[in-house]
């Protein structure tokens, strides 16, 4: 079996998703800090170490491993020279060859291996369009996000064994609302902001463990709107919200003497929208479209 890895590089952590060449998602690793202010080489050395453990813990090698992605914040070149990204130190990432310099890396571990380059917008358009399109398969994906979604992925980019088929009806144990002890460690991990390694010493669980019960708790949620968690969150997530904004607005104001619009709504409200209308449409999903989109991550010709 051949492995596939993803890399996605933020300024505060790095995250490692490991597949395989029949199209699953076999793990998605615990965050780990990404220390950009070290410096691009020492990261890029990090995130080399950190993949060859993960794939070991699934009894594989790097021998095994066929192919890698990296994705960062933009903007950067089609060819994964960093620009002035407003997430990292310019001084020290600026015009840096990230793609270049990861591949390198692993290649000295491995000859040959070869990495490929996204933005991270880009990569989070492609991730929902193919897990909802079923051309990859993830078993934390929510069942929820997944029904009458058919159109399989871009043209050859899949074996054709995984064309998408009909979903099946999900167990029993999936529409359930969460139990009151998962309740309990997604209030403490996701609304209190206590680290993974906090919460998972005290429920005596590894902290993948712990990411997994938030993803799952989340999940359901989204089918029991019912739930005092869910109200709770949204009664939170409304008040946080009408408390940044503010706080948003006054800056800006200050600053420039105009009002802005919230970053994090306008990216989500537009990958959706182009993901929903690829499935909608049954069409292919084209990545040069997230390029159009209104947010600051692009994909510059070198």
């Amino acid at each position: 079996m051949s492995y596939l890895i993803g890399v996605d590089v933020g300024a505060t952590t790095t995250t490692l998703a490991v597949g395989n060449d029949r199209g699953e998602v076999l793990q998605v690793a615990s965050q780990f800090p990404t220390r950009s202010e070290q410096g691009p080489r020492e990261v890029t050395q990090t995130i080399v170490e950190q993949a060859v453990a993960t794939i070991h813990s699934l009894g594989g090698s790097i021998d095994d491993v066929a192919a890698v992605g990296l994705a960062t914040p933009g903007p950067a070149t089609v060819d994964g020279v960093l620009l002035k990204s407003p997430n990292l130190d310019p001084t020290k990432w600026d015009k840096f060859p990230i793609r270049a310099e990861l591949e390198r890396a692993f290649q000295d571990r491995r000859p040959g291996l070869g990495v490929r380059y996204l933005g991270d917008g880009q990569a989070a358009a492609l991730g929902e369009f193919a897990i909802r399109g079923r051309s990859m398969k993830w078993e934390q994906a929510a069942a929820p996000t997944l029904s009458d979604e058919t159109l399989p992925g871009e043209p050859n980019t899949m074996p054709k064994q995984h064309k998408a088929q009909r979903p099946t009806k999900r167990t029993t144990a999936d529409e359930r609302p969460p139990s009151e002890r998962d309740c309990g460690i997604y209030e403490q991990h996701i609304l209190r902001g206590e680290t993974q390694q906090q919460v998972a010493a005290a429920h005596a669980l590894s902290q993948q463990r712990v990411a997994q019960i938030a993803a799952r708790v989340e999940a359901r949620l989204a089918g029991h709107p019912e739930h005092p968690l869910a109200q709770s969150l949204r009664l939170r997530c409304a008040r946080r919200w009408e408390t940044l904004w503010d706080d948003l607005e006054k800056l800006a104001r200050f600053m420039t003497g105009t009002p802005i619009r919230s970053v994090v709504f306008i990216e989500a409200e537009a990958l959706m929208r182009l993901v929903n209308e690829s499935i909608g449409k049954r069409r292919e999903f084209r990545l040069a479209d997230v390029d159009r989109l209104p947010f600051g991550n692009k994909i510059i010709a070198a």
